[in-house]
């Protein structure tokens, strides 16, 4: 179950369970609720959870993903999170360490505490990241969120990035110049290695 949350300008995405359903298929939960004052672009949200939608589609997986909200506690979390903390290790203690079936995204773009820490584990991470395929965290720019968002939330399904270090240089198995897990992309169109790495995780 992939739930999805915001507060302010959090975006917090969480996987609470992880069950076969009647085809023996992953069904992951995506949670999204529009809490009160939150700091965030409606059109974004509406567009992020279309584009998952979508790409999850091309891999025959767009059936076991459903978008529901999360409750107060992880936002509470997050909100008093100092920004130092091993978040992957909070995170582990708040799902009560079953970390299979479990995923966190976070949209902070006006949070320095998340780039920061970011850039301590991925020293090119620059406009965000994603912890052992389990926390994702965006914090580009507007005219860039939707794309980052999308890269970051595949990272979360074990999709590897479509570019070799040092040098940014696009891997020969990725097969569409305008993949959005190529560095730099300003795209949500995808590759074929992209849609087999998706059918290998849920079908």
């Amino acid at each position: 179950m992939l739930l999805f949350s915001s507060v302010l300008n959090l975006l917090a995405l969480i996987n609470l369970s992880r069950m076969q359903n009647y085809e023996g298929g992953i069904n992951e939960r995506v949670i999204n609720p529009k809490a009160p004052g939150m700091i965030f672009e409606p059109e974004i949200e509406r567009d992020y959870q279309s584009k998952v939608l979508e790409v999850l589609k091309l891999a025959g997986a767009e059936n076991h993903v459903e978008f529901e909200p999360a409750g107060e506690g992880l936002r509470g979390l997050l909100e008093s999170w100092d920004g130092q903390k091993d978040l992957l290790d909070m995170f582990l203690v708040y799902i009560n360490c079953e970390i299979e079936g479990h995923r966190l995204f976070i949209s902070a773009a006006s949070d320095d505490k998340y780039k920061n820490y970011c850039l301590t584990l991925v020293s090119h991470a620059m406009w965000g990241c994603c912890i052992s395929e389990a926390i994702a965290i965006d914090y580009s720019e507007p005219k860039s969120r939707l794309v980052n968002q999308l890269h970051e939330t595949l990272h979360l399904f074990g999709v590897d990035d479509c570019y070799n270090l040092p040098g940014f240089n696009p891997k020969s198995s990725c097969d569409d110049s305008a993949c959005v897990m190529r560095h730099g992309s300003s795209s949500v169109g995808v590759c074929s290695s992209v849609i087999e790495q998706l059918q290998r995780k849920f079908l």
